[in-house]
């Protein structure tokens, strides 16, 4: 298993533009080709069947980790990562989304347009999954993202210690962790999975049931401590400012400036004038978000992977958790799952980390 000082070489990025240098460095980027890193060893993986999510309903397990049935984990770490590579990767329900259109209007800005209205009326032709392709998920599959231009932004939910050595082992490409409260991503989790086609809850399984298995690592991309704490730990590595940035679902809602501007910094692009962060502001708003049709996913139900009537964003909310769970299960969410990530991690606020 690749150790988190293994994924963390170092790398000097040049920070800021720059006249002569942002044309070399727009068009050296975009023509780049990945660098073959030797494929990896073969990972065992086995399949347990999950009937309390239906009769058909399989996990695959893997280095101690629950992966979708659908991922081919081999696969994925065979994959060819770029030097200008950029991984947007949370735990399921997290904020990715959000963090994924933020940073695809930076960089796009940075490399194709001069002011952020650009960049948003880019975004507005293509769907967020082709724009930022999910790694693990069959489709568009890793021929369409081999054919993406560089920088390329990939999205991910995989553990660190399953991401393809391409991406740990090189120098500058890049990783966004994203956290969140683990109480809201538990409730949005579950409202999450009850739209899925896929998923059909046996009868007599309620939330309450649904919060034992976030709790006791059985859902998918489980278990929930060791996936970000293995995160937070990379970026507390030397050198790790210019590989793993860390960005928290709560620290966005409450200072989305400066988020944007550690985002800016550590993507290497110019900070965001008013005029642009206001514009970046209003695309990125929830409310925006849920109704615009490049962003909020609703062509999953086209795809028939969500219920015709489910909806992908669904509250967006700090705090929702109060308004499900139980003072039992608050209990157990302190003492199973922030605890362990408190001396995991050396942070005593979960949400700050």
């Amino acid at each position: 298993m690749l150790t988190v000082k293994r994924c963390l070489l170092g790398g000097g990025l040049v920070l800021g533009g720059g006249g002569a240098y942002y044309v070399y460095d727009r068009y050296s980027v975009r023509y780049e080709k990945a660098q073959k890193t030797p494929n990896p060893p073969q990972l065992n993986v086995t399949h347990k069947h999950l009937p309390q999510y239906g009769n058909t309903f399989k996990v695959a397990k893997c280095e101690g980790y629950t992966l979708p049935d659908f991922v081919d984990i081999n696969s994925v770490r065979g994959f060819q990562s770029r030097k200008s590579d950029v991984w947007v990767i949370s735990y399921p329900k997290s904020g990715t989304t959000w963090v994924q259109e933020i940073v695809y209007l930076l960089l796009n800005r940075k490399f194709n347009r001069y002011h952020l209205l650009g960049a948003i009326k880019d975004a507005m032709k293509n769907n967020l999954d082709d724009r930022v392709p999910f790694i693990e998920f069959p489709c568009p599959g890793f021929a369409a993202i081999d054919a993406l231009s560089s920088p390329r932004i990939i999205k991910s939910h995989l553990p660190l210690q399953l991401l393809p050595p391409s991406l740990l082992l090189s120098p500058s490409a890049k990783i966004v962790y994203v956290t969140r409260n683990p109480r809201d991503v538990a409730v949005s989790l579950f409202h999450f999975m009850n739209i899925l086609t896929e998923v059909h809850m046996a009868d007599g399984f309620g939330f309450d049931n649904f919060i034992d298995d976030f709790i006791d690592d059985t859902l998918p991309y489980s278990p929930f401590v060791s996936h970000i704490s293995s995160y937070v730990a990379a970026s507390q590595q030397p050198g790790a400012d210019r590989k793993v940035l860390v960005i928290n679902f709560e620290d966005l809602k409450s200072n989305l400036r400066h988020e944007v501007n550690r985002l800016s910094e550590f993507l290497s692009a110019d900070f965001l004038d008013d005029k642009d962060f206001e514009w970046l502001q209003h695309y990125t708003d929830f409310k925006v978000m849920k109704n615009q049709k490049s962003s909020n996913y609703s062509w999953l139900v086209d795809l028939g992977i969500v219920k015709k009537r489910g909806k992908f964003f669904r509250k967006g909310e700090v705090g929702d958790w109060q308004n499900h769970l139980t003072p039992e299960q608050i209990q157990k969410f302190e003492n199973r799952v922030e605890k362990p990530i408190r001396e995991l991690t050396g942070h005593e606020n979960v949400n700050q980390i």
